[in-house]
């Protein structure tokens, strides 16, 4: 158990030790708050962050918010039965439960159609970009190390790469991913505007499909969102994005 595991840990470096007395005063303040907000929260760094969540077992700040808020809501017992317009997480009460109202939900809003076309602009790219900050840049490096293994050419940014970008050839066939919970990141949407005037397809995933950065990409990909669940909905967000791209790995290695 993660919250056992923080109290009674002993080979903490004094900034660890402080962020974990951080943490127990109130555990939901990391579903708020991604490693780099945590770090300026306690006068640490995201990297020390990062290495106390390595330290207590976990792979890393996103595993880290999953695990814990499945602890958390393991241990959640209502006092009456729940009614029908309960939240999504009241009602998890295990791990199988949690994913799959992720994945459940996410698959619903995918378009078979919309997949279809973006796999087949995957194939003719040179290059498959992914932008994203924050936690949503583990995803983008997680997909594109998987698309790399498998011998495409992929790159994962965590900011808008202005000289990149500006300088990038038209005649280069590049599909770009961009990641943003809200579609309101303002660096994101700079990226999305700068590929539409260079003439390249992109790609927004987001929780809504009329967000700003939607108005500059050639497709959404809508992943589920709990409106409702700020705790939760960074992890809930973060695990349908990356079922997103597991889709599209599967999808490649399989047709080729």
């Amino acid at each position: 158990m993660l919250l056992n595991k923080m109290k009674f840990l002993n080979n903490l470096t004094t900034q660890e030790k402080h962020i974990v007395d951080f943490i127990l005063r109130d555990p939901s303040i990391i579903f708020s708050n991604s490693a780099k907000q945590v770090a300026q929260l306690t006068y640490t760094s995201p990297p020390t962050v990062v290495r106390l969540c390595k330290k207590l077992g976990t792979k890393g700040y996103p595993d880290f918010q999953l695990k814990l808020a499945l602890e958390l809501g393991k241990q959640t017992k209502p006092d009456k039965a729940p009614e029908a317009d309960d939240n999504a997480f009241t009602e998890m009460d295990s791990i199988l439960t949690f994913y799959d109202k992720a994945l459940t939900e996410t698959r619903k809003l995918l378009s078979e159609n919309l997949l279809h076309n973006v796999m087949e602009r995957i194939f003719q790219a040179d290059s498959i970009d992914i932008y994203g900050m924050d936690t949503n840049y583990n995803t983008a490096q997680q997909a594109s190390a998987s698309w790399n293994e498998i011998g495409f050419k992929s790159n994962a940014f965590n900011s808008i790469n202005h000289h990149y970008l500006n300088q990038m050839n038209k005649d280069r066939n590049v599909v770009s991913f961009i990641i943003s919970h809200t579609g309101r990141n303002k660096a994101m949407i700079d990226a999305a505007e700068i590929l539409q005037k260079q003439d390249q397809y992109c790609v927004s995933i987001s929780g809504t499909s009329d967000s700003p950065l939607a108005k500059y990409c050639d497709a959404n990909l809508t992943a589920y969102v709990l409106h409702n669940q700020p705790e939760v909905n960074k992890i809930i967000y973060t695990f349908s994005t990356k079922y997103i791209f597991d889709v599209l790995y599967l999808r490649t290695f399989s047709k080729q």
